[in-house]
């Protein structure tokens, strides 16, 4: 199986779509077209933990976040341009790394 690097353009775009796509605490399923030929498709979760202030004389009421947790399966799939599927790419480490630290700052 081929391994995919993506340009900070292609990332971009990853994010894009992710950050109109994705819900906290929430499992998500997004395939996101990276070119006209090339699909990543994103699995997961994105966990929040915090909590509610609450205090009574300045309490605001506003969530305040402890922790975020990232659990990330990436495939991508290259198409021919009449959509037929061609191969199944493992998605490199280091994009993957790239990718979990945009799901952290969602």
């Amino acid at each position: 199986m081929k391994l995919l690097q993506l340009t900070n353009e292609q990332l971009e775009r990853v994010y894009n779509e992710l950050v109109h796509n994705v819900e906290y605490n929430e499992k998500f399923h997004v395939s996101i077209d990276v070119t006209d030929t090339l699909t990543v498709f994103a699995d997961g979760r994105i966990d929040v933990d915090g909590y509610r202030e609450d205090d009574y004389l300045n309490g605001t009421g506003a969530f305040v976040e402890t922790g975020r947790a990232v659990c990330l399966h990436l495939t991508a799939k290259r198409y021919t341009p009449d959509g037929d599927e061609v191969e199944t790419l493992k998605v490199c480490s280091d994009t993957r790394r790239r990718i979990e630290e945009i799901c952290k700052n969602i």
